[in-house]
């Protein structure tokens, strides 16, 4: 069996400190979230008046619907809408991936 040495693991080591500085500084906040929301729903409207609307009335409800939990590397996003929770993983700032 190969011994790892010194100089790899203070490589790696260096790696995780390094990538856990980067997504705490990254973890994203509540109007990240509702921007990436209103954006992707105004990708997804048919016309420019539904676009609209959906940026001019979607904002303020998305952000009245949504609570953020803090994980300091990451944070979840729950959305509750019409009694349906719709969970959200965010991280980097602006991505953020559906989990339920």
């Amino acid at each position: 069996m190969k011994k790892v040495s010194s100089k790899t693991s203070l490589k790696v080591l260096l790696v995780i400190v390094l990538l856990a500085l980067v997504l705490f500084v990254s973890n994203p906040e509540k109007n990240h979230f509702v921007d990436w929301a209103v954006r992707r729903a105004e990708r997804q409207s048919q016309t420019e008046l539904e676009s609209f609307l959906g940026g001019f009335v979607g904002r303020p409800l998305l952000n009245v619907a949504t609570t953020r939990e803090n994980y300091y590397f990451f944070s979840l996003f729950k959305v509750n809408v019409g009694g349906e929770e719709n969970i959200f993983l965010g991280f980097f700032r602006y991505i953020f991936i559906q989990v339920r």
